[in-house]
């Protein structure tokens, strides 16, 4: 954490509609006249942290963070902890979130922006940029993950090659009649009205990722998070997972931001978005560079941290995040 920049006040806070019940919280730090940037978190579900605006010099950006729709600073209307967390899902797909980025920029007023995003907020990047390669001056991503049948595969199953006891976890949480099907079991519990069946099964899949995240299994106190997090964190990425994916959609229409310069910081040790996903992308964009760190696949990890502050540093001394890496 050493290498992020000091923690500042937003200059601008608030909340944006976006229909069928949803409203977007959304906060801008550091220079209201600088180069403007957009963070995407992961998940989808997980939301903005403190750390994330910290990425980027405040002299020089103008930085936007928001909770997506459904993540915790951005509840629906009809959503509480103990109710039906039905609510989270309503109206929450890939393509609304993609709409959703498009009118926090015109919200804003800002006529093109850099795009930096890890984990799920890297295919959202992706995702927006080829939908919107007018309005995207740059990408800069951590920790690729395309949607593709393999990625979906090794999320559920593949981590045990590393991780086999946290997966082992993951799975003996479900009966065993429940076992055949992680996906659709965890679905259907973290969907149940019930919250003594849903909040221990979004306790459980947030344990899973948070535990192969790192280079080691953290303690509890990273793993755990209270149910105000866990739930959204847990249901909207089973419910992406569910309905949205496996899909190539990503790869089959990489040509619009072929020329987007992009830069991939990638943790060589990452269990959750595997090297070979950032790998295949950059093979298809003409200016791509790509970072491999000695890291997992956390954005809080010192060099996942460094390589990502450097490419935002490079966007103010050039105009772009590439560098010399390759």
């Amino acid at each position: 954490m050493t290498h992020l920049f000091p923690p500042t006040e937003p200059f601008n806070s608030g909340k944006l509609e976006v229909g069928d019940g949803h409203r977007l919280t959304y906060f801008e730090h550091g220079n209201p006249d600088g180069v403007p940037v957009v963070y995407l978190h992961g998940g989808p579900g997980a939301g903005c942290n403190e750390v994330y605006f910290r990425y980027f010099d405040p002299s020089g950006f103008r930085i936007v963070t928001y909770d997506q729709r459904a993540a915790p600073l951005s509840p629906p209307q009809a959503f509480a902890i103990g109710g039906d967390p039905g609510a989270l899902i309503e109206s929450n797909t890939p393509d609304i979130l993609v709409e959703d980025n498009e009118r926090m920029r015109q919200h804003l007023g800002i006529d093109r922006w850099h795009l930096f995003g890890g984990s799920w907020g890297a295919t959202l990047a992706l995702l927006y940029a080829e939908k919107y390669p007018q309005r995207t001056l740059s990408l800069t991503l951590r920790g690729v993950f395309m949607m593709r049948d393999k990625e979906l595969d090794w999320y559920l199953n593949g981590t045990g090659t590393f991780y086999p006891e946290v997966h082992r976890e993951f799975v003996e949480f479900l009966p065993e009649e429940e076992r055949a099907e992680l996906l659709e079991s965890y679905f259907q519990r973290l969907t149940h009205p019930d919250p003594d069946i849903h909040l221990p099964a979004a306790a459980a899949w947030t344990r899973y990722e948070n535990g192969y995240s790192y280079l080691d299994v953290p303690a509890d106190d990273v793993r755990n998070l209270p149910p105000e997090k866990s739930l959204p964190f847990a249901l909207i990425e089973a419910h992406y997972m569910r309905n949205f994916m496996p899909t190539n959609v990503i790869m089959d229409n990489v040509e619009a931001i072929k020329d987007i310069p992009t830069h991939i910081v990638q943790g060589r040790h990452d269990v959750c978005c595997p090297p070979m996903s950032a790998y295949d992308l950059s093979r298809e964009l003409s200016r791509c560079t790509l970072e491999f760190t000695q890291a997992g696949h956390s954005g809080g990890m010192a060099e996942n941290v460094r390589g990502l502050v450097a490419a935002a540093n490079r966007i103010l001394a050039s105009g772009t995040p590439m560098s010399e890496v390759s």
